[in-house]
């Protein structure tokens, strides 16, 4: 389905050092310039009518409802005819969001392929590699995230296992690195050790796992993380009116596994709210 590994990442390899030990090389890491879009990969949406649906909810939340003016409803139905007062948009907000009721948003797409290696035979260490990250996110209008990778591992396990050692983290950040600190070609690494990240915050590790690799995947396969809402542990670093950076890591553990990410993204829902008046 998928091209094998493009020429552009076939080096110079980058080494993944021990974040104990710097003088220990655990695995390797390569780079390409750009991310070969997957045209296969269909753009966020909702189903048919439910846009629709949300606009007649906000209408019908927003203006109430007086049986009086409407003699067609039957007289014995009861609940029809039960007035309901008009809403201030304020609290129709807050029932849109308890209801979760999003739409697609945003799309943010990484720039480069990215591909690492676990050289070490410890079974421990991980080797990650902060593959991209958002454009700042205003975490008022964020209602769910979602990672989506088209990626494989090296496509065997010895001895054979069903536990993947290959996969996705993300994590929401104040703000992305200075381009200086950003610039793999000028550093060495992508993103340094990713010490130019805060990875930890208020005591707890801020990078989270989004999604694995098959098993022994002989071809690059399309992944769609879970989706997570504003109100997980993910975002509790962040509050209203605040704006967040989304970074996403690959990472692989044990000797000889792989994650390689041809294309990735992070595709960004936010809440239903109408674009023109529906007073």
């Amino acid at each position: 389905m998928y091209r094998e590994l493009s020429p552009a990442l076939a080096g110079p390899p980058i080494p993944v050092y021990h974040t104990k030990d710097p003088s220990n090389i655990i695995g390797v890491s390569l780079g390409a310039d750009y991310a070969e879009e997957e045209s296969d990969l269909k753009p966020p949406s909702l189903p048919d009518g439910t846009l629709l649906l949300y606009h007649q909810t906000w209408r019908a939340l927003l203006r109430g409802f007086d049986p009086s003016i409407h003699p067609s409803i039957s007289q014995s139905d009861e609940v029809a005819r039960c007035p309901r007062p008009a809403l201030p948009v304020e609290l129709v907000r807050l029932i849109i969001r308890a209801a979760d009721l999003a739409v697609p948003w945003q799309t943010h797409r990484a720039g480069r392929s990215v591909f690492v290696r676990v050289t070490t035979r410890e079974e421990e260490p991980v080797v990650s590699r902060v593959w991209f990250w958002t454009k700042p996110l205003d975490v008022e209008n964020v209602a769910v995230v979602q990672l989506v990778t088209v990626s494989r591992d090296q496509g065997w396990v010895n001895p054979a296992t069903e536990i993947c050692h290959s996969w996705f983290e993300w994590g929401v950040f104040t703000s992305p690195p200075s381009a200086e600190d950003a610039d793999y070609r000028s550093k060495g690494t992508f993103t340094g050790f990713e010490n130019v990240w805060s990875t930890r915050k208020g005591g707890k590790e801020v990078w989270r796992k989004s999604h694995g690799n098959a098993v022994a995947s002989r071809s690059y396969e399309q992944y769609f993380g879970t989706r997570v809402g504003v109100d997980e542990e993910m975002w509790a670093n962040t509050s209203p009116g605040s704006v967040g950076v989304i970074a996403v890591r690959c990472c692989a553990e044990q000797a000889m596994w792989e994650n390689d990410a041809r294309y990735g993204e992070v595709r960004v829902w936010k809440w239903f709210e109408p674009v023109v008046s529906v007073a």
